[in-house]
């Protein structure tokens, strides 16, 4: 089982279309650092004022490179949803338990 993880996960894309995500990512360490994985998430946006919540799908690909009990490296990520879909390129920090 050391190829497979499960997780909690959050986002936070600070740009026009501002929003926050809560996600249970499910990894595959696939090939030396690479982890693919798959999310389901919810998502909060501010659309005219008010906030609003929707079910998401992240699928993500990142490199991993560990720091004793820390791991980090770049991301790319495209994210889907029943209202619009997204891609991310970005760098994650994670925290092992």
């Amino acid at each position: 089982m050391k190829h497979l993880a499960l997780g909690i996960g959050g986002e936070a894309i600070f740009a026009d279309h501002e929003h926050y995500a809560l996600m249970l990512p499910f990894s595959v360490n696939a090939w030396r650092g690479l982890v693919l994985s798959v999310a389901p998430s919810i998502a909060w946006a501010k659309h005219e004022g008010e906030w609003e919540s929707e079910y998401v799908t992240h699928l993500e690909a990142s490199y991993v490179f560990e720091l004793g009990e820390y791991d980090m490296g770049p991301v790319v990520g495209y994210s889907s949803s029943s209202e619009e879909e997204h891609y991310m390129v970005g760098l994650h920090f994670g925290i092992h338990f």
